[in-house]
């Protein structure tokens, strides 16, 4: 029987993109650092959404940040 987070032996086809903390202001310690950071990787990130928006694969935004 499988539990929880354990690796399916069969692929079901069903996937995601959960983009975590993607939406922000940056207006909080640190924030210039984070934004230098995120910015260096900016086009493999929208190449990565843009994939898997063709791919009609779902694309989750989340942020704590409000």
């Amino acid at each position: 029987m499988r539990r929880g987070l354990q690796p399916r032996s069969v692929r079901t086809g069903r996937a995601a993109v959960i983009a975590l903390d993607l939406i922000t202001d940056f207006a909080f310690p640190d924030g210039a650092r984070v934004r230098r950071a995120l910015s260096r990787h900016r086009a493999a990130i929208t190449q990565l959404l843009a994939r898997a928006r063709s791919k009609r694969v779902p694309v989750l935004y989340a942020n704590d940040n409000l």
